[in-house]
């Protein structure tokens, strides 16, 4: 083939090559391509928990297309660089982190708001303060939230709003954790005057919590004169609303404003806004809402029973209880009766015996039935209290009539405190009878409390049984029944004598000293030597002043160790 013929052939063939320049879009095509199948490799890395080598990934989209232009090349890149940022707080890489968020920050600021990459860097400047918190960094983090409400505040898009509203309220708390308190009233004042008559529910939670964060405040700087005209803010904007955030908001402000009342001593007024909670909100059957009114209603109560009000404060606990449950107005209940008993004490102190056995009995008459451990126990304390003003009456049969009640409903508990009230109760009747010239029956009672509480190790049973041991000991003598007394003596000299409680080794001591006049009595004066030198013996070091007394006295007496003889 002629060598024209060869140059025809290349000429057909340059002809069929297309040689002007391709179209810009294809290069940009194969660009987006390559930049989505980047990401997706990065994503599919991660998921086999390679994350360096997916951030590795996010770093090369940087580096190759990181000054494009197109629009969807760069929602690519957000995606990778938002991705990293997060992946960099999950591994605690914080720095990295920092400077991601600022990486997307200067990315994208430029974008309008309204552009998909114009919300990214509004929630990038969001998360950044958050990092900024979780890291205790809290200047940085109010410089951010001033930073996102400056840019954000004037936008109209309701949920920008809301997210600036947010930052305001969470600036407020970083200055509280900067013990900053006089900021964070000022920037929850700022909210209040901005977002005061928004509508929008979102809003209006926020706005719940900037009150209720105000008065939490206020409170704990102790401005009481401040936090009611605060309260009373809140009440005024929202007396009439029916939401149930707005409600309680409302009552959570009526018991601050009562808590400020009482701190400042004006108790009436605490109380009466104690009741306005209760006649609101005693109606809901919102959860919440009841425990509120129970609450109120308790602390109301409190206040009444106190000031002495004690069926205005009887009233209360039962609103307590059919709010909260009874076990929820216990507390009440104790303390009324508490305040009764101390009623009943004060008066008999005064001589108002008549009034005080008046307020022992409405005791029973409340408490007489009520089941709960420390209710008993104050009930008891009230019979008991009552036998001991009737005997002061010399009533010694209402008394005895007193201690029976006591004991029939108290005897069989095994409540350590209310054990030692019905010993106590016991020996206090035996006085009574006494009185009545029933010494059998007082000494029966005297074997039945050794019975009850003779191998009891509580110090304060063992008083006792050594009491009744010592009474039935000396009662046995006084009717001539010295061999009874005899041996009650040694009773308790063989179970007390090496008891450390003194006022257990006094009666022990006592006790002895009759003895050996009992034996000197009947002309055993050795054996009755031998029991004052035992006594000697024993209490010759000890510290207290009557033990030493007693000693000396011995060592006085003719015929005996150390004595005259």
């Amino acid at each position: 083939m002629s060598d024209h013929h060869w140059k025809k052939i290349r000429d057909v063939a340059r002809s069929l090559f297309k040689t002007a320049p391709a179209p810009e879009h294809a290069d940009a095509d194969l660009n987006l391509q390559v930049a989505q199948n980047l990401f997706s490799q990065a994503v599919k890395l991660g998921q086999t928990g390679k994350i360096d080598d997916e951030i590795s990934i996010y770093d090369d989209l940087v580096r190759r297309f990181g000054d494009r232009s197109e629009h969807e090349l760069i929602g690519v890149l957000a995606r990778g660089l938002c991705n990293k940022e997060a992946l960099l707080g999950s591994l605690g890489r914080f720095d990295e982190q920092l400077a991601a968020f600022d990486d997307i920050e200067r990315r994208f600021a430029r974008f309008p708001l309204q552009s998909p990459f114009g919300e990214i860097t509004a929630k990038n400047l969001l998360r950044k303060s958050q990092t900024l918190r979780q890291l205790g960094r809290f200047n940085e983090e109010i410089a951010a939230l001033a930073e996102f409400d400056q840019r954000y505040a004037r936008e109209p898009f309701p949920a920008l709003r809301q997210m600036v509203g947010a930052c305001l309220l969470d600036k407020g708390v970083a200055l509280a954790r900067l013990n900053r308190f006089e900021d964070e009233l000022a920037v929850y004042d700022e909210f209040i005057e901005r977002y005061g008559q928004d509508s929008t529910l979102e809003i209006r939670k926020l706005l719940c919590i900037v009150f209720n964060n105000k008065g939490l405040r206020l409170e704990a700087l102790a401005r009481p004169e401040a936090q009611i005209a605060h309260c009373d803010e809140i009440t005024r904007r929202y007396r009439d609303d029916a939401a149930t955030m707005e409600k309680e908001l409302v009552a959570f402000s009526l018991l601050r404003k009562a808590n400020s009342l009482h701190a400042l001593q004006q108790i009436d007024a605490a109380s009466a806004t104690l009741g306005d909670i209760a006649q609101r909100f005693g109606a809901s059957e919102q959860t919440a809402l009841r425990e509120l009114v129970a609450q109120a209603l308790h602390q109301q109560g409190l206040l009444l029973a106190n000031a002495g009000k004690f069926d205005e404060a009887a009233t209360a606990a039962d609103g307590v209880a059919r709010h909260a449950g009874p076990h929820a107005a216990l507390g009440l209940r104790v303390k009324i009766a508490s305040g009764l008993i101390g009623k009943g004490s004060k008066l008999a102190a005064v001589g108002q015996i008549a009034e005080g056995l008046a307020v022992y009995d409405e005791i029973v008459a409340r408490f007489g039935d009520d089941p709960a451990p420390p209710l008993r126990e104050k009930l008891a304390r009230a019979l008991f209290n009552r036998g001991l003003l009737f005997s002061q009456l010399d009533r010694a049969e209402e008394a005895i009539a007193s201690h029976d009640d006591l004991h029939r409903r108290f005897a069989d508990d095994p409540s350590p405190a209310l054990r030692e009230i019905v010993v106590m109760d016991l020996l206090n009747k035996s006085a009574n009878l006494l009185k009545l010239q029933q010494a059998d029956s007082a000494l029966l009672i005297f074997a039945e409390v050794d019975q009850r509480y003779g191998q009891d190790e509580d110090p304060k049973l063992r008083v006792h049984v050594a009491s009744s041991l010592f009474k039935k000991g000396r009662l046995s003598n006084l009717l001539g029944r010295q061999d009874q007394a005899i041996a009650a003596y040694a009773d308790l000299d063989q179970r007390f004598a090496h008891d450390n409680v003194p006022e257990i080794r006094s009666m022990v001591a006592d006790s002895s000293v009759e003895h050996a006049k009992i034996l000197e009595g009947r002309g055993m004066a050795t054996e009755a030597r031998a029991i004052y030198h035992t006594i000697v013996h024993r209490y010759a070091q000890d510290p207290a002043p009557g033990m030493r007394q007693l000693v000396a006295w011995i060592k006085a007496l003719p015929h005996t160790p150390g004595g005259n003889a």
